[in-house]
């Protein structure tokens, strides 16, 4: 890589019972695997119910939803991020072993975090009924989830 490459570095996903929407979360990183402060992470759709095209967030979806805020000062190697939807659980995102991870409370311990189901009730305006937070043991590596009722 030269000097002035970018890398996006999947972190994790969000998933819906709706469609095959993906929301993607990614890392953005340059050449020495340091964290852009700048604009640390790129969030988007993947509209696999469609043609699998790449789509920004709305300017709701950004607000209200998938979106998310900083907590203190990213660095190169590390920061704390908030979900918009869901904030009571800040994600640690860290680079280790030289490979970026987003870390999360996940049934009262910290795991990485790969995959948020979200399960909603239908209609025009569709609310959460239930979201599965899905990861790996940071130590093991052994699958977790957690179900959260709303």
């Amino acid at each position: 890589m030269t000097a002035d490459t970018e890398v996006d570095s999947p972190l994790f996903t969000i998933t819906r019972s709706i469609n095959a929407n993906v929301v993607h979360y990614d890392l953005r990183l340059d050449s020495h695997l340091n964290i852009i402060v700048s604009k640390p992470i790129d969030v988007y759709w993947l509209m696999n119910a469609e043609n699998g095209q790449r789509e920004e967030l709305t300017w709701f979806e950004k607000n209200n939803a998938y979106g998310f805020s900083l907590e203190g000062d990213p660095t190169s190697t590390s920061l704390i991020m908030k979900i918009q939807a869901f904030p009571k659980r800040k994600i640690d995102v860290t680079i280790h072993d030289k490979v970026p991870r987003a870390e999360i409370l996940i049934n009262g311990t910290r795991q990485i975090i790969q995959n948020v189901f979200v399960t909603l009730n239908g209609g025009l305006f569709p609310s959460v009924k239930s979201i599965e937070l899905i990861g790996k043991d940071t130590v093991t590596g052994e699958p977790v989830k957690e179900r959260i009722e709303f």
